[in-house]
């Protein structure tokens, strides 16, 4: 089993974890008492952005070596960040503005520049659930407190589409929104913001929703604690049905992410839970607790490790996936007591 090195000239605290199916890295420790929320991979998987306070930290994978940072001009929590499927941008919000900020690598090179384009809308405060069209020309958000959802052209700078009404839950897949609507889970065409149907119903209110990365399954979680599964292929089928309900969190999931093959899901709660589930099987591969809230996970573009954030020092970890643990070799890993129950 091999071990990632951690470059420790950078760090005040630095903590290796080892789990039963792999192994649990922390980089760069920052000082600073904040709580990270914000966490992206880039598309290659080769470097990872976290969000601190009022600058956007870009790591190097697997040294973890801090290689640029971007500035957001102010010295509030950065909230959200999504690095552009074609690898050009990352967008991030920040806590007290509206706005959402966006930096164009390819020029700034992580040279600690403010930000390329600053886009605004009609809402009043911060902007939560980023996310980027496919083709990166496109980015939408969520502002809770205006229950509004706004879609934005970076070329042109502006706002072409407004959902009112909207508090919770968006992904993007193809030409189709999914948005969290009280414990429901609905499909909008982006293009002419008009409403397909309802998918998903949770009795809770719903909070995340995840495309799988090939289109066949969505997955959506609320405030009961537990992952749902639906099928999607084909999207606007009238059968579209939920494949299974995991059970993650003893109070409320915080986010979730699948593996780039659509095999598994990453799952996280505000109870600390770290839940690593075969979707494909429909078991269990490894389940973990923080002791704190561990607020966003993200499954690396390579598939070969988890990167998450939590309320605690160290305030980032990866978890590095063995090839073994994935394979079903015929047993099921005895749960921790804070494991899920399908």
């Amino acid at each position: 089993m091999s071990i990632w090195r951690v470059n420790a000239a950078l760090h005040t605290i630095v903590s290796i974890v080892i789990l039963w199916f792999g192994i649990a890295i922390t980089y760069a420790q920052p000082s600073d008492s904040l709580i990270m929320t914000g966490l992206s991979w880039n598309p290659d998987g080769s470097q990872i952005a976290l969000g601190m306070i009022g600058r956007i930290d870009i790591l190097d994978v697997p040294t973890l070596s801090i290689i640029g940072s971007l500035s957001s001009g102010y010295s509030d929590q950065i909230l959200s960040i999504k690095w552009s499927p074609n690898g050009q941008y990352i967008a991030a919000t920040s806590t007290n503005y509206p706005e959402v900020f966006i930096w164009n690598l390819s020029s700034e090179r992580y040279s600690n520049q403010v930000p390329s384009i600053t886009l605004l809308g009609d809402n009043r405060s911060s902007l939560y659930h980023l996310t980027w069209s496919p083709d990166s020309q496109r980015i939408g958000g969520i502002s809770f407190d205006d229950a509004l959802l706004q879609i934005w052209n970076l070329d042109s700078k502006t706002v072409t589409l407004a959902l009112r009404g909207i508090q919770n839950g968006l992904d993007w897949y193809e030409n189709y929104l999914t948005i969290g609507v009280g414990e429901g889970a609905s499909l909008y065409n982006v293009d002419t913001g008009q409403f397909i149907r309802t998918i998903a119903y949770h009795p809770a209110q719903l909070s995340v929703i995840r495309w799988s990365p090939d289109g066949s399954k969505i997955a959506t979680t609320g405030t009961d604690g537990f992952v749902r599964v639906w099928s999607a292929d084909p999207i606007i089928a009238d059968d579209i049905h939920r494949l299974m309900r995991i059970h993650i969190s003893q109070s409320m999931v915080a986010s979730v992410s699948w593996s780039p093959d659509s095999s598994m899901i990453a799952a996280s709660g505000f109870s600390g839970e770290i839940v690593i589930w075969n979707i494909s099987e429909d078991r269990l591969v490894s389940a973990t607790n923080a002791g704190v809230p561990v607020r966003t996970i993200e499954w690396s573009p390579t598939g070969l490790s988890v990167a998450y954030t939590k309320d605690s020092l160290p305030y980032f970890d990866i978890i590095h996936i063995e090839p073994s643990a994935v394979t079903n070799s015929g047993s099921t890993p005895t749960p921790s007591p804070a494991a899920p129950s399908p």
